[in-house]
């Protein structure tokens, strides 16, 4: 028992995934189809699972929503909230988008026969983009190493005996500590933090032949990004005196989308298998992990 508890632990570190832990159907069930990483697979009631995993994920067509300037000058603090117009040009003359590299560990129980619950936490590289035009370079590009973590519920349903119906739903949230800014207005960035929540539903079909488990499906998912950034302006009075001028910009981004997936599981074992999924067109989600029953 402690050489496959150390062997898990050393795969582990070098394969993670993302977005849908999946757990292993017991003896009693060898024959039955499987699902979609974070579907049940006919698990027996009371058992865990977990999974390390990996992701690579992009988004694009994020819209704002609002955004408010915050001006501390040397006369006082004054701010301005974007109106209609406004979020109408920026989402009328520049596009957002963002790019993810995450590695995680999802943990599973199997509630009822046929039904899982599962939680997940991650530590990730955020990368967000803003104000992005071709004849405009006043974007600004962070890269954010960030905590995320989430939680899902699966469901499946036999509808033949290789044949599956699959559902799944799950919400993740990322939080950034204070990180470096690339702004290429050439102004001196001195914080910028984010946050990001979006949730997602799937349903799609699996299909069992031997060991290999292909299933796809459709899903949707609707994304919020909060980032906040300040810049800092050296300058000086009539006095040849020296402050600094801070504009704090805080936004909110909102962003939905239908997409398909694929992917593919290998069952090595009984309690153990590989697995990969990708979903299309956008978002795009790339995730390899590791299953493993308890």
């Amino acid at each position: 028992m402690k050489k496959f508890i150390c062997t898990v632990a050393l795969i582990a570190t070098i394969i993670s995934p993302h977005c849908h832990a999946q757990a292993v159907q017991p003896d009693t069930r060898k024959e039955s189809g499987t699902a979609d990483p974070g579907f049940s697979s006919g698990v027996k009631k009371g058992s865990f699972f977990i999974t390390p995993y990996y992701l690579y994920g992009k988004f694009e067509k994020l819209k704002l929503i609002s955004n408010t300037n915050t001006y501390k000058v040397q006369e006082g603090t004054h701010s301005y909230d974007f109106t209609s117009d406004d979020i109408s040009e920026y989402n009328d003359n520049y596009k957002t988008d963002y790019s993810v590299s995450m590695v995680a560990l999802r943990i599973g129980y199997q509630a009822l026969e046929g039904l899982g619950v599962s939680a997940f936490i991650g530590v990730n590289h955020y990368y967000f983009r803003s104000w992005i035009s071709d004849e405009n370079t006043q974007s600004v590009s962070t890269l954010y190493p960030a905590l995320s973590f989430g939680g899902a519920v699966d469901y499946e349903k036999e509808l033949t005996k290789h044949l599956l119906i699959l559902g799944f739903a799950s919400v993740t949230y990322t939080t950034t500590s204070k990180v470096a800014t690339d702004n290429s207005s050439g102004e001196d960035v001195i914080d910028s933090h984010l946050k990001w929540l979006y949730w997602d539903v799937n349903v799609g079909l699996s299909y069992k032949i031997k060991k290999w488990l292909p299933y796809g499906g459709v899903g949707f998912t609707q994304q919020f990004i909060h980032p906040v950034s300040t810049e800092q302006i050296e300058t000086k009075d009539n006095q040849g005196n020296v402050f600094y001028n801070e504009t704090t910009f805080d936004s909110h981004f909102r962003g939905e989308a239908f997409y398909g997936f694929a992917g593919l599981e290998f069952r090595m074992v009984q309690y153990l298998s590989l697995y990969g999924r990708c979903t299309f067109v956008n978002p795009l989600w790339v995730t390899a992990g590791l299953r493993v029953i308890l």
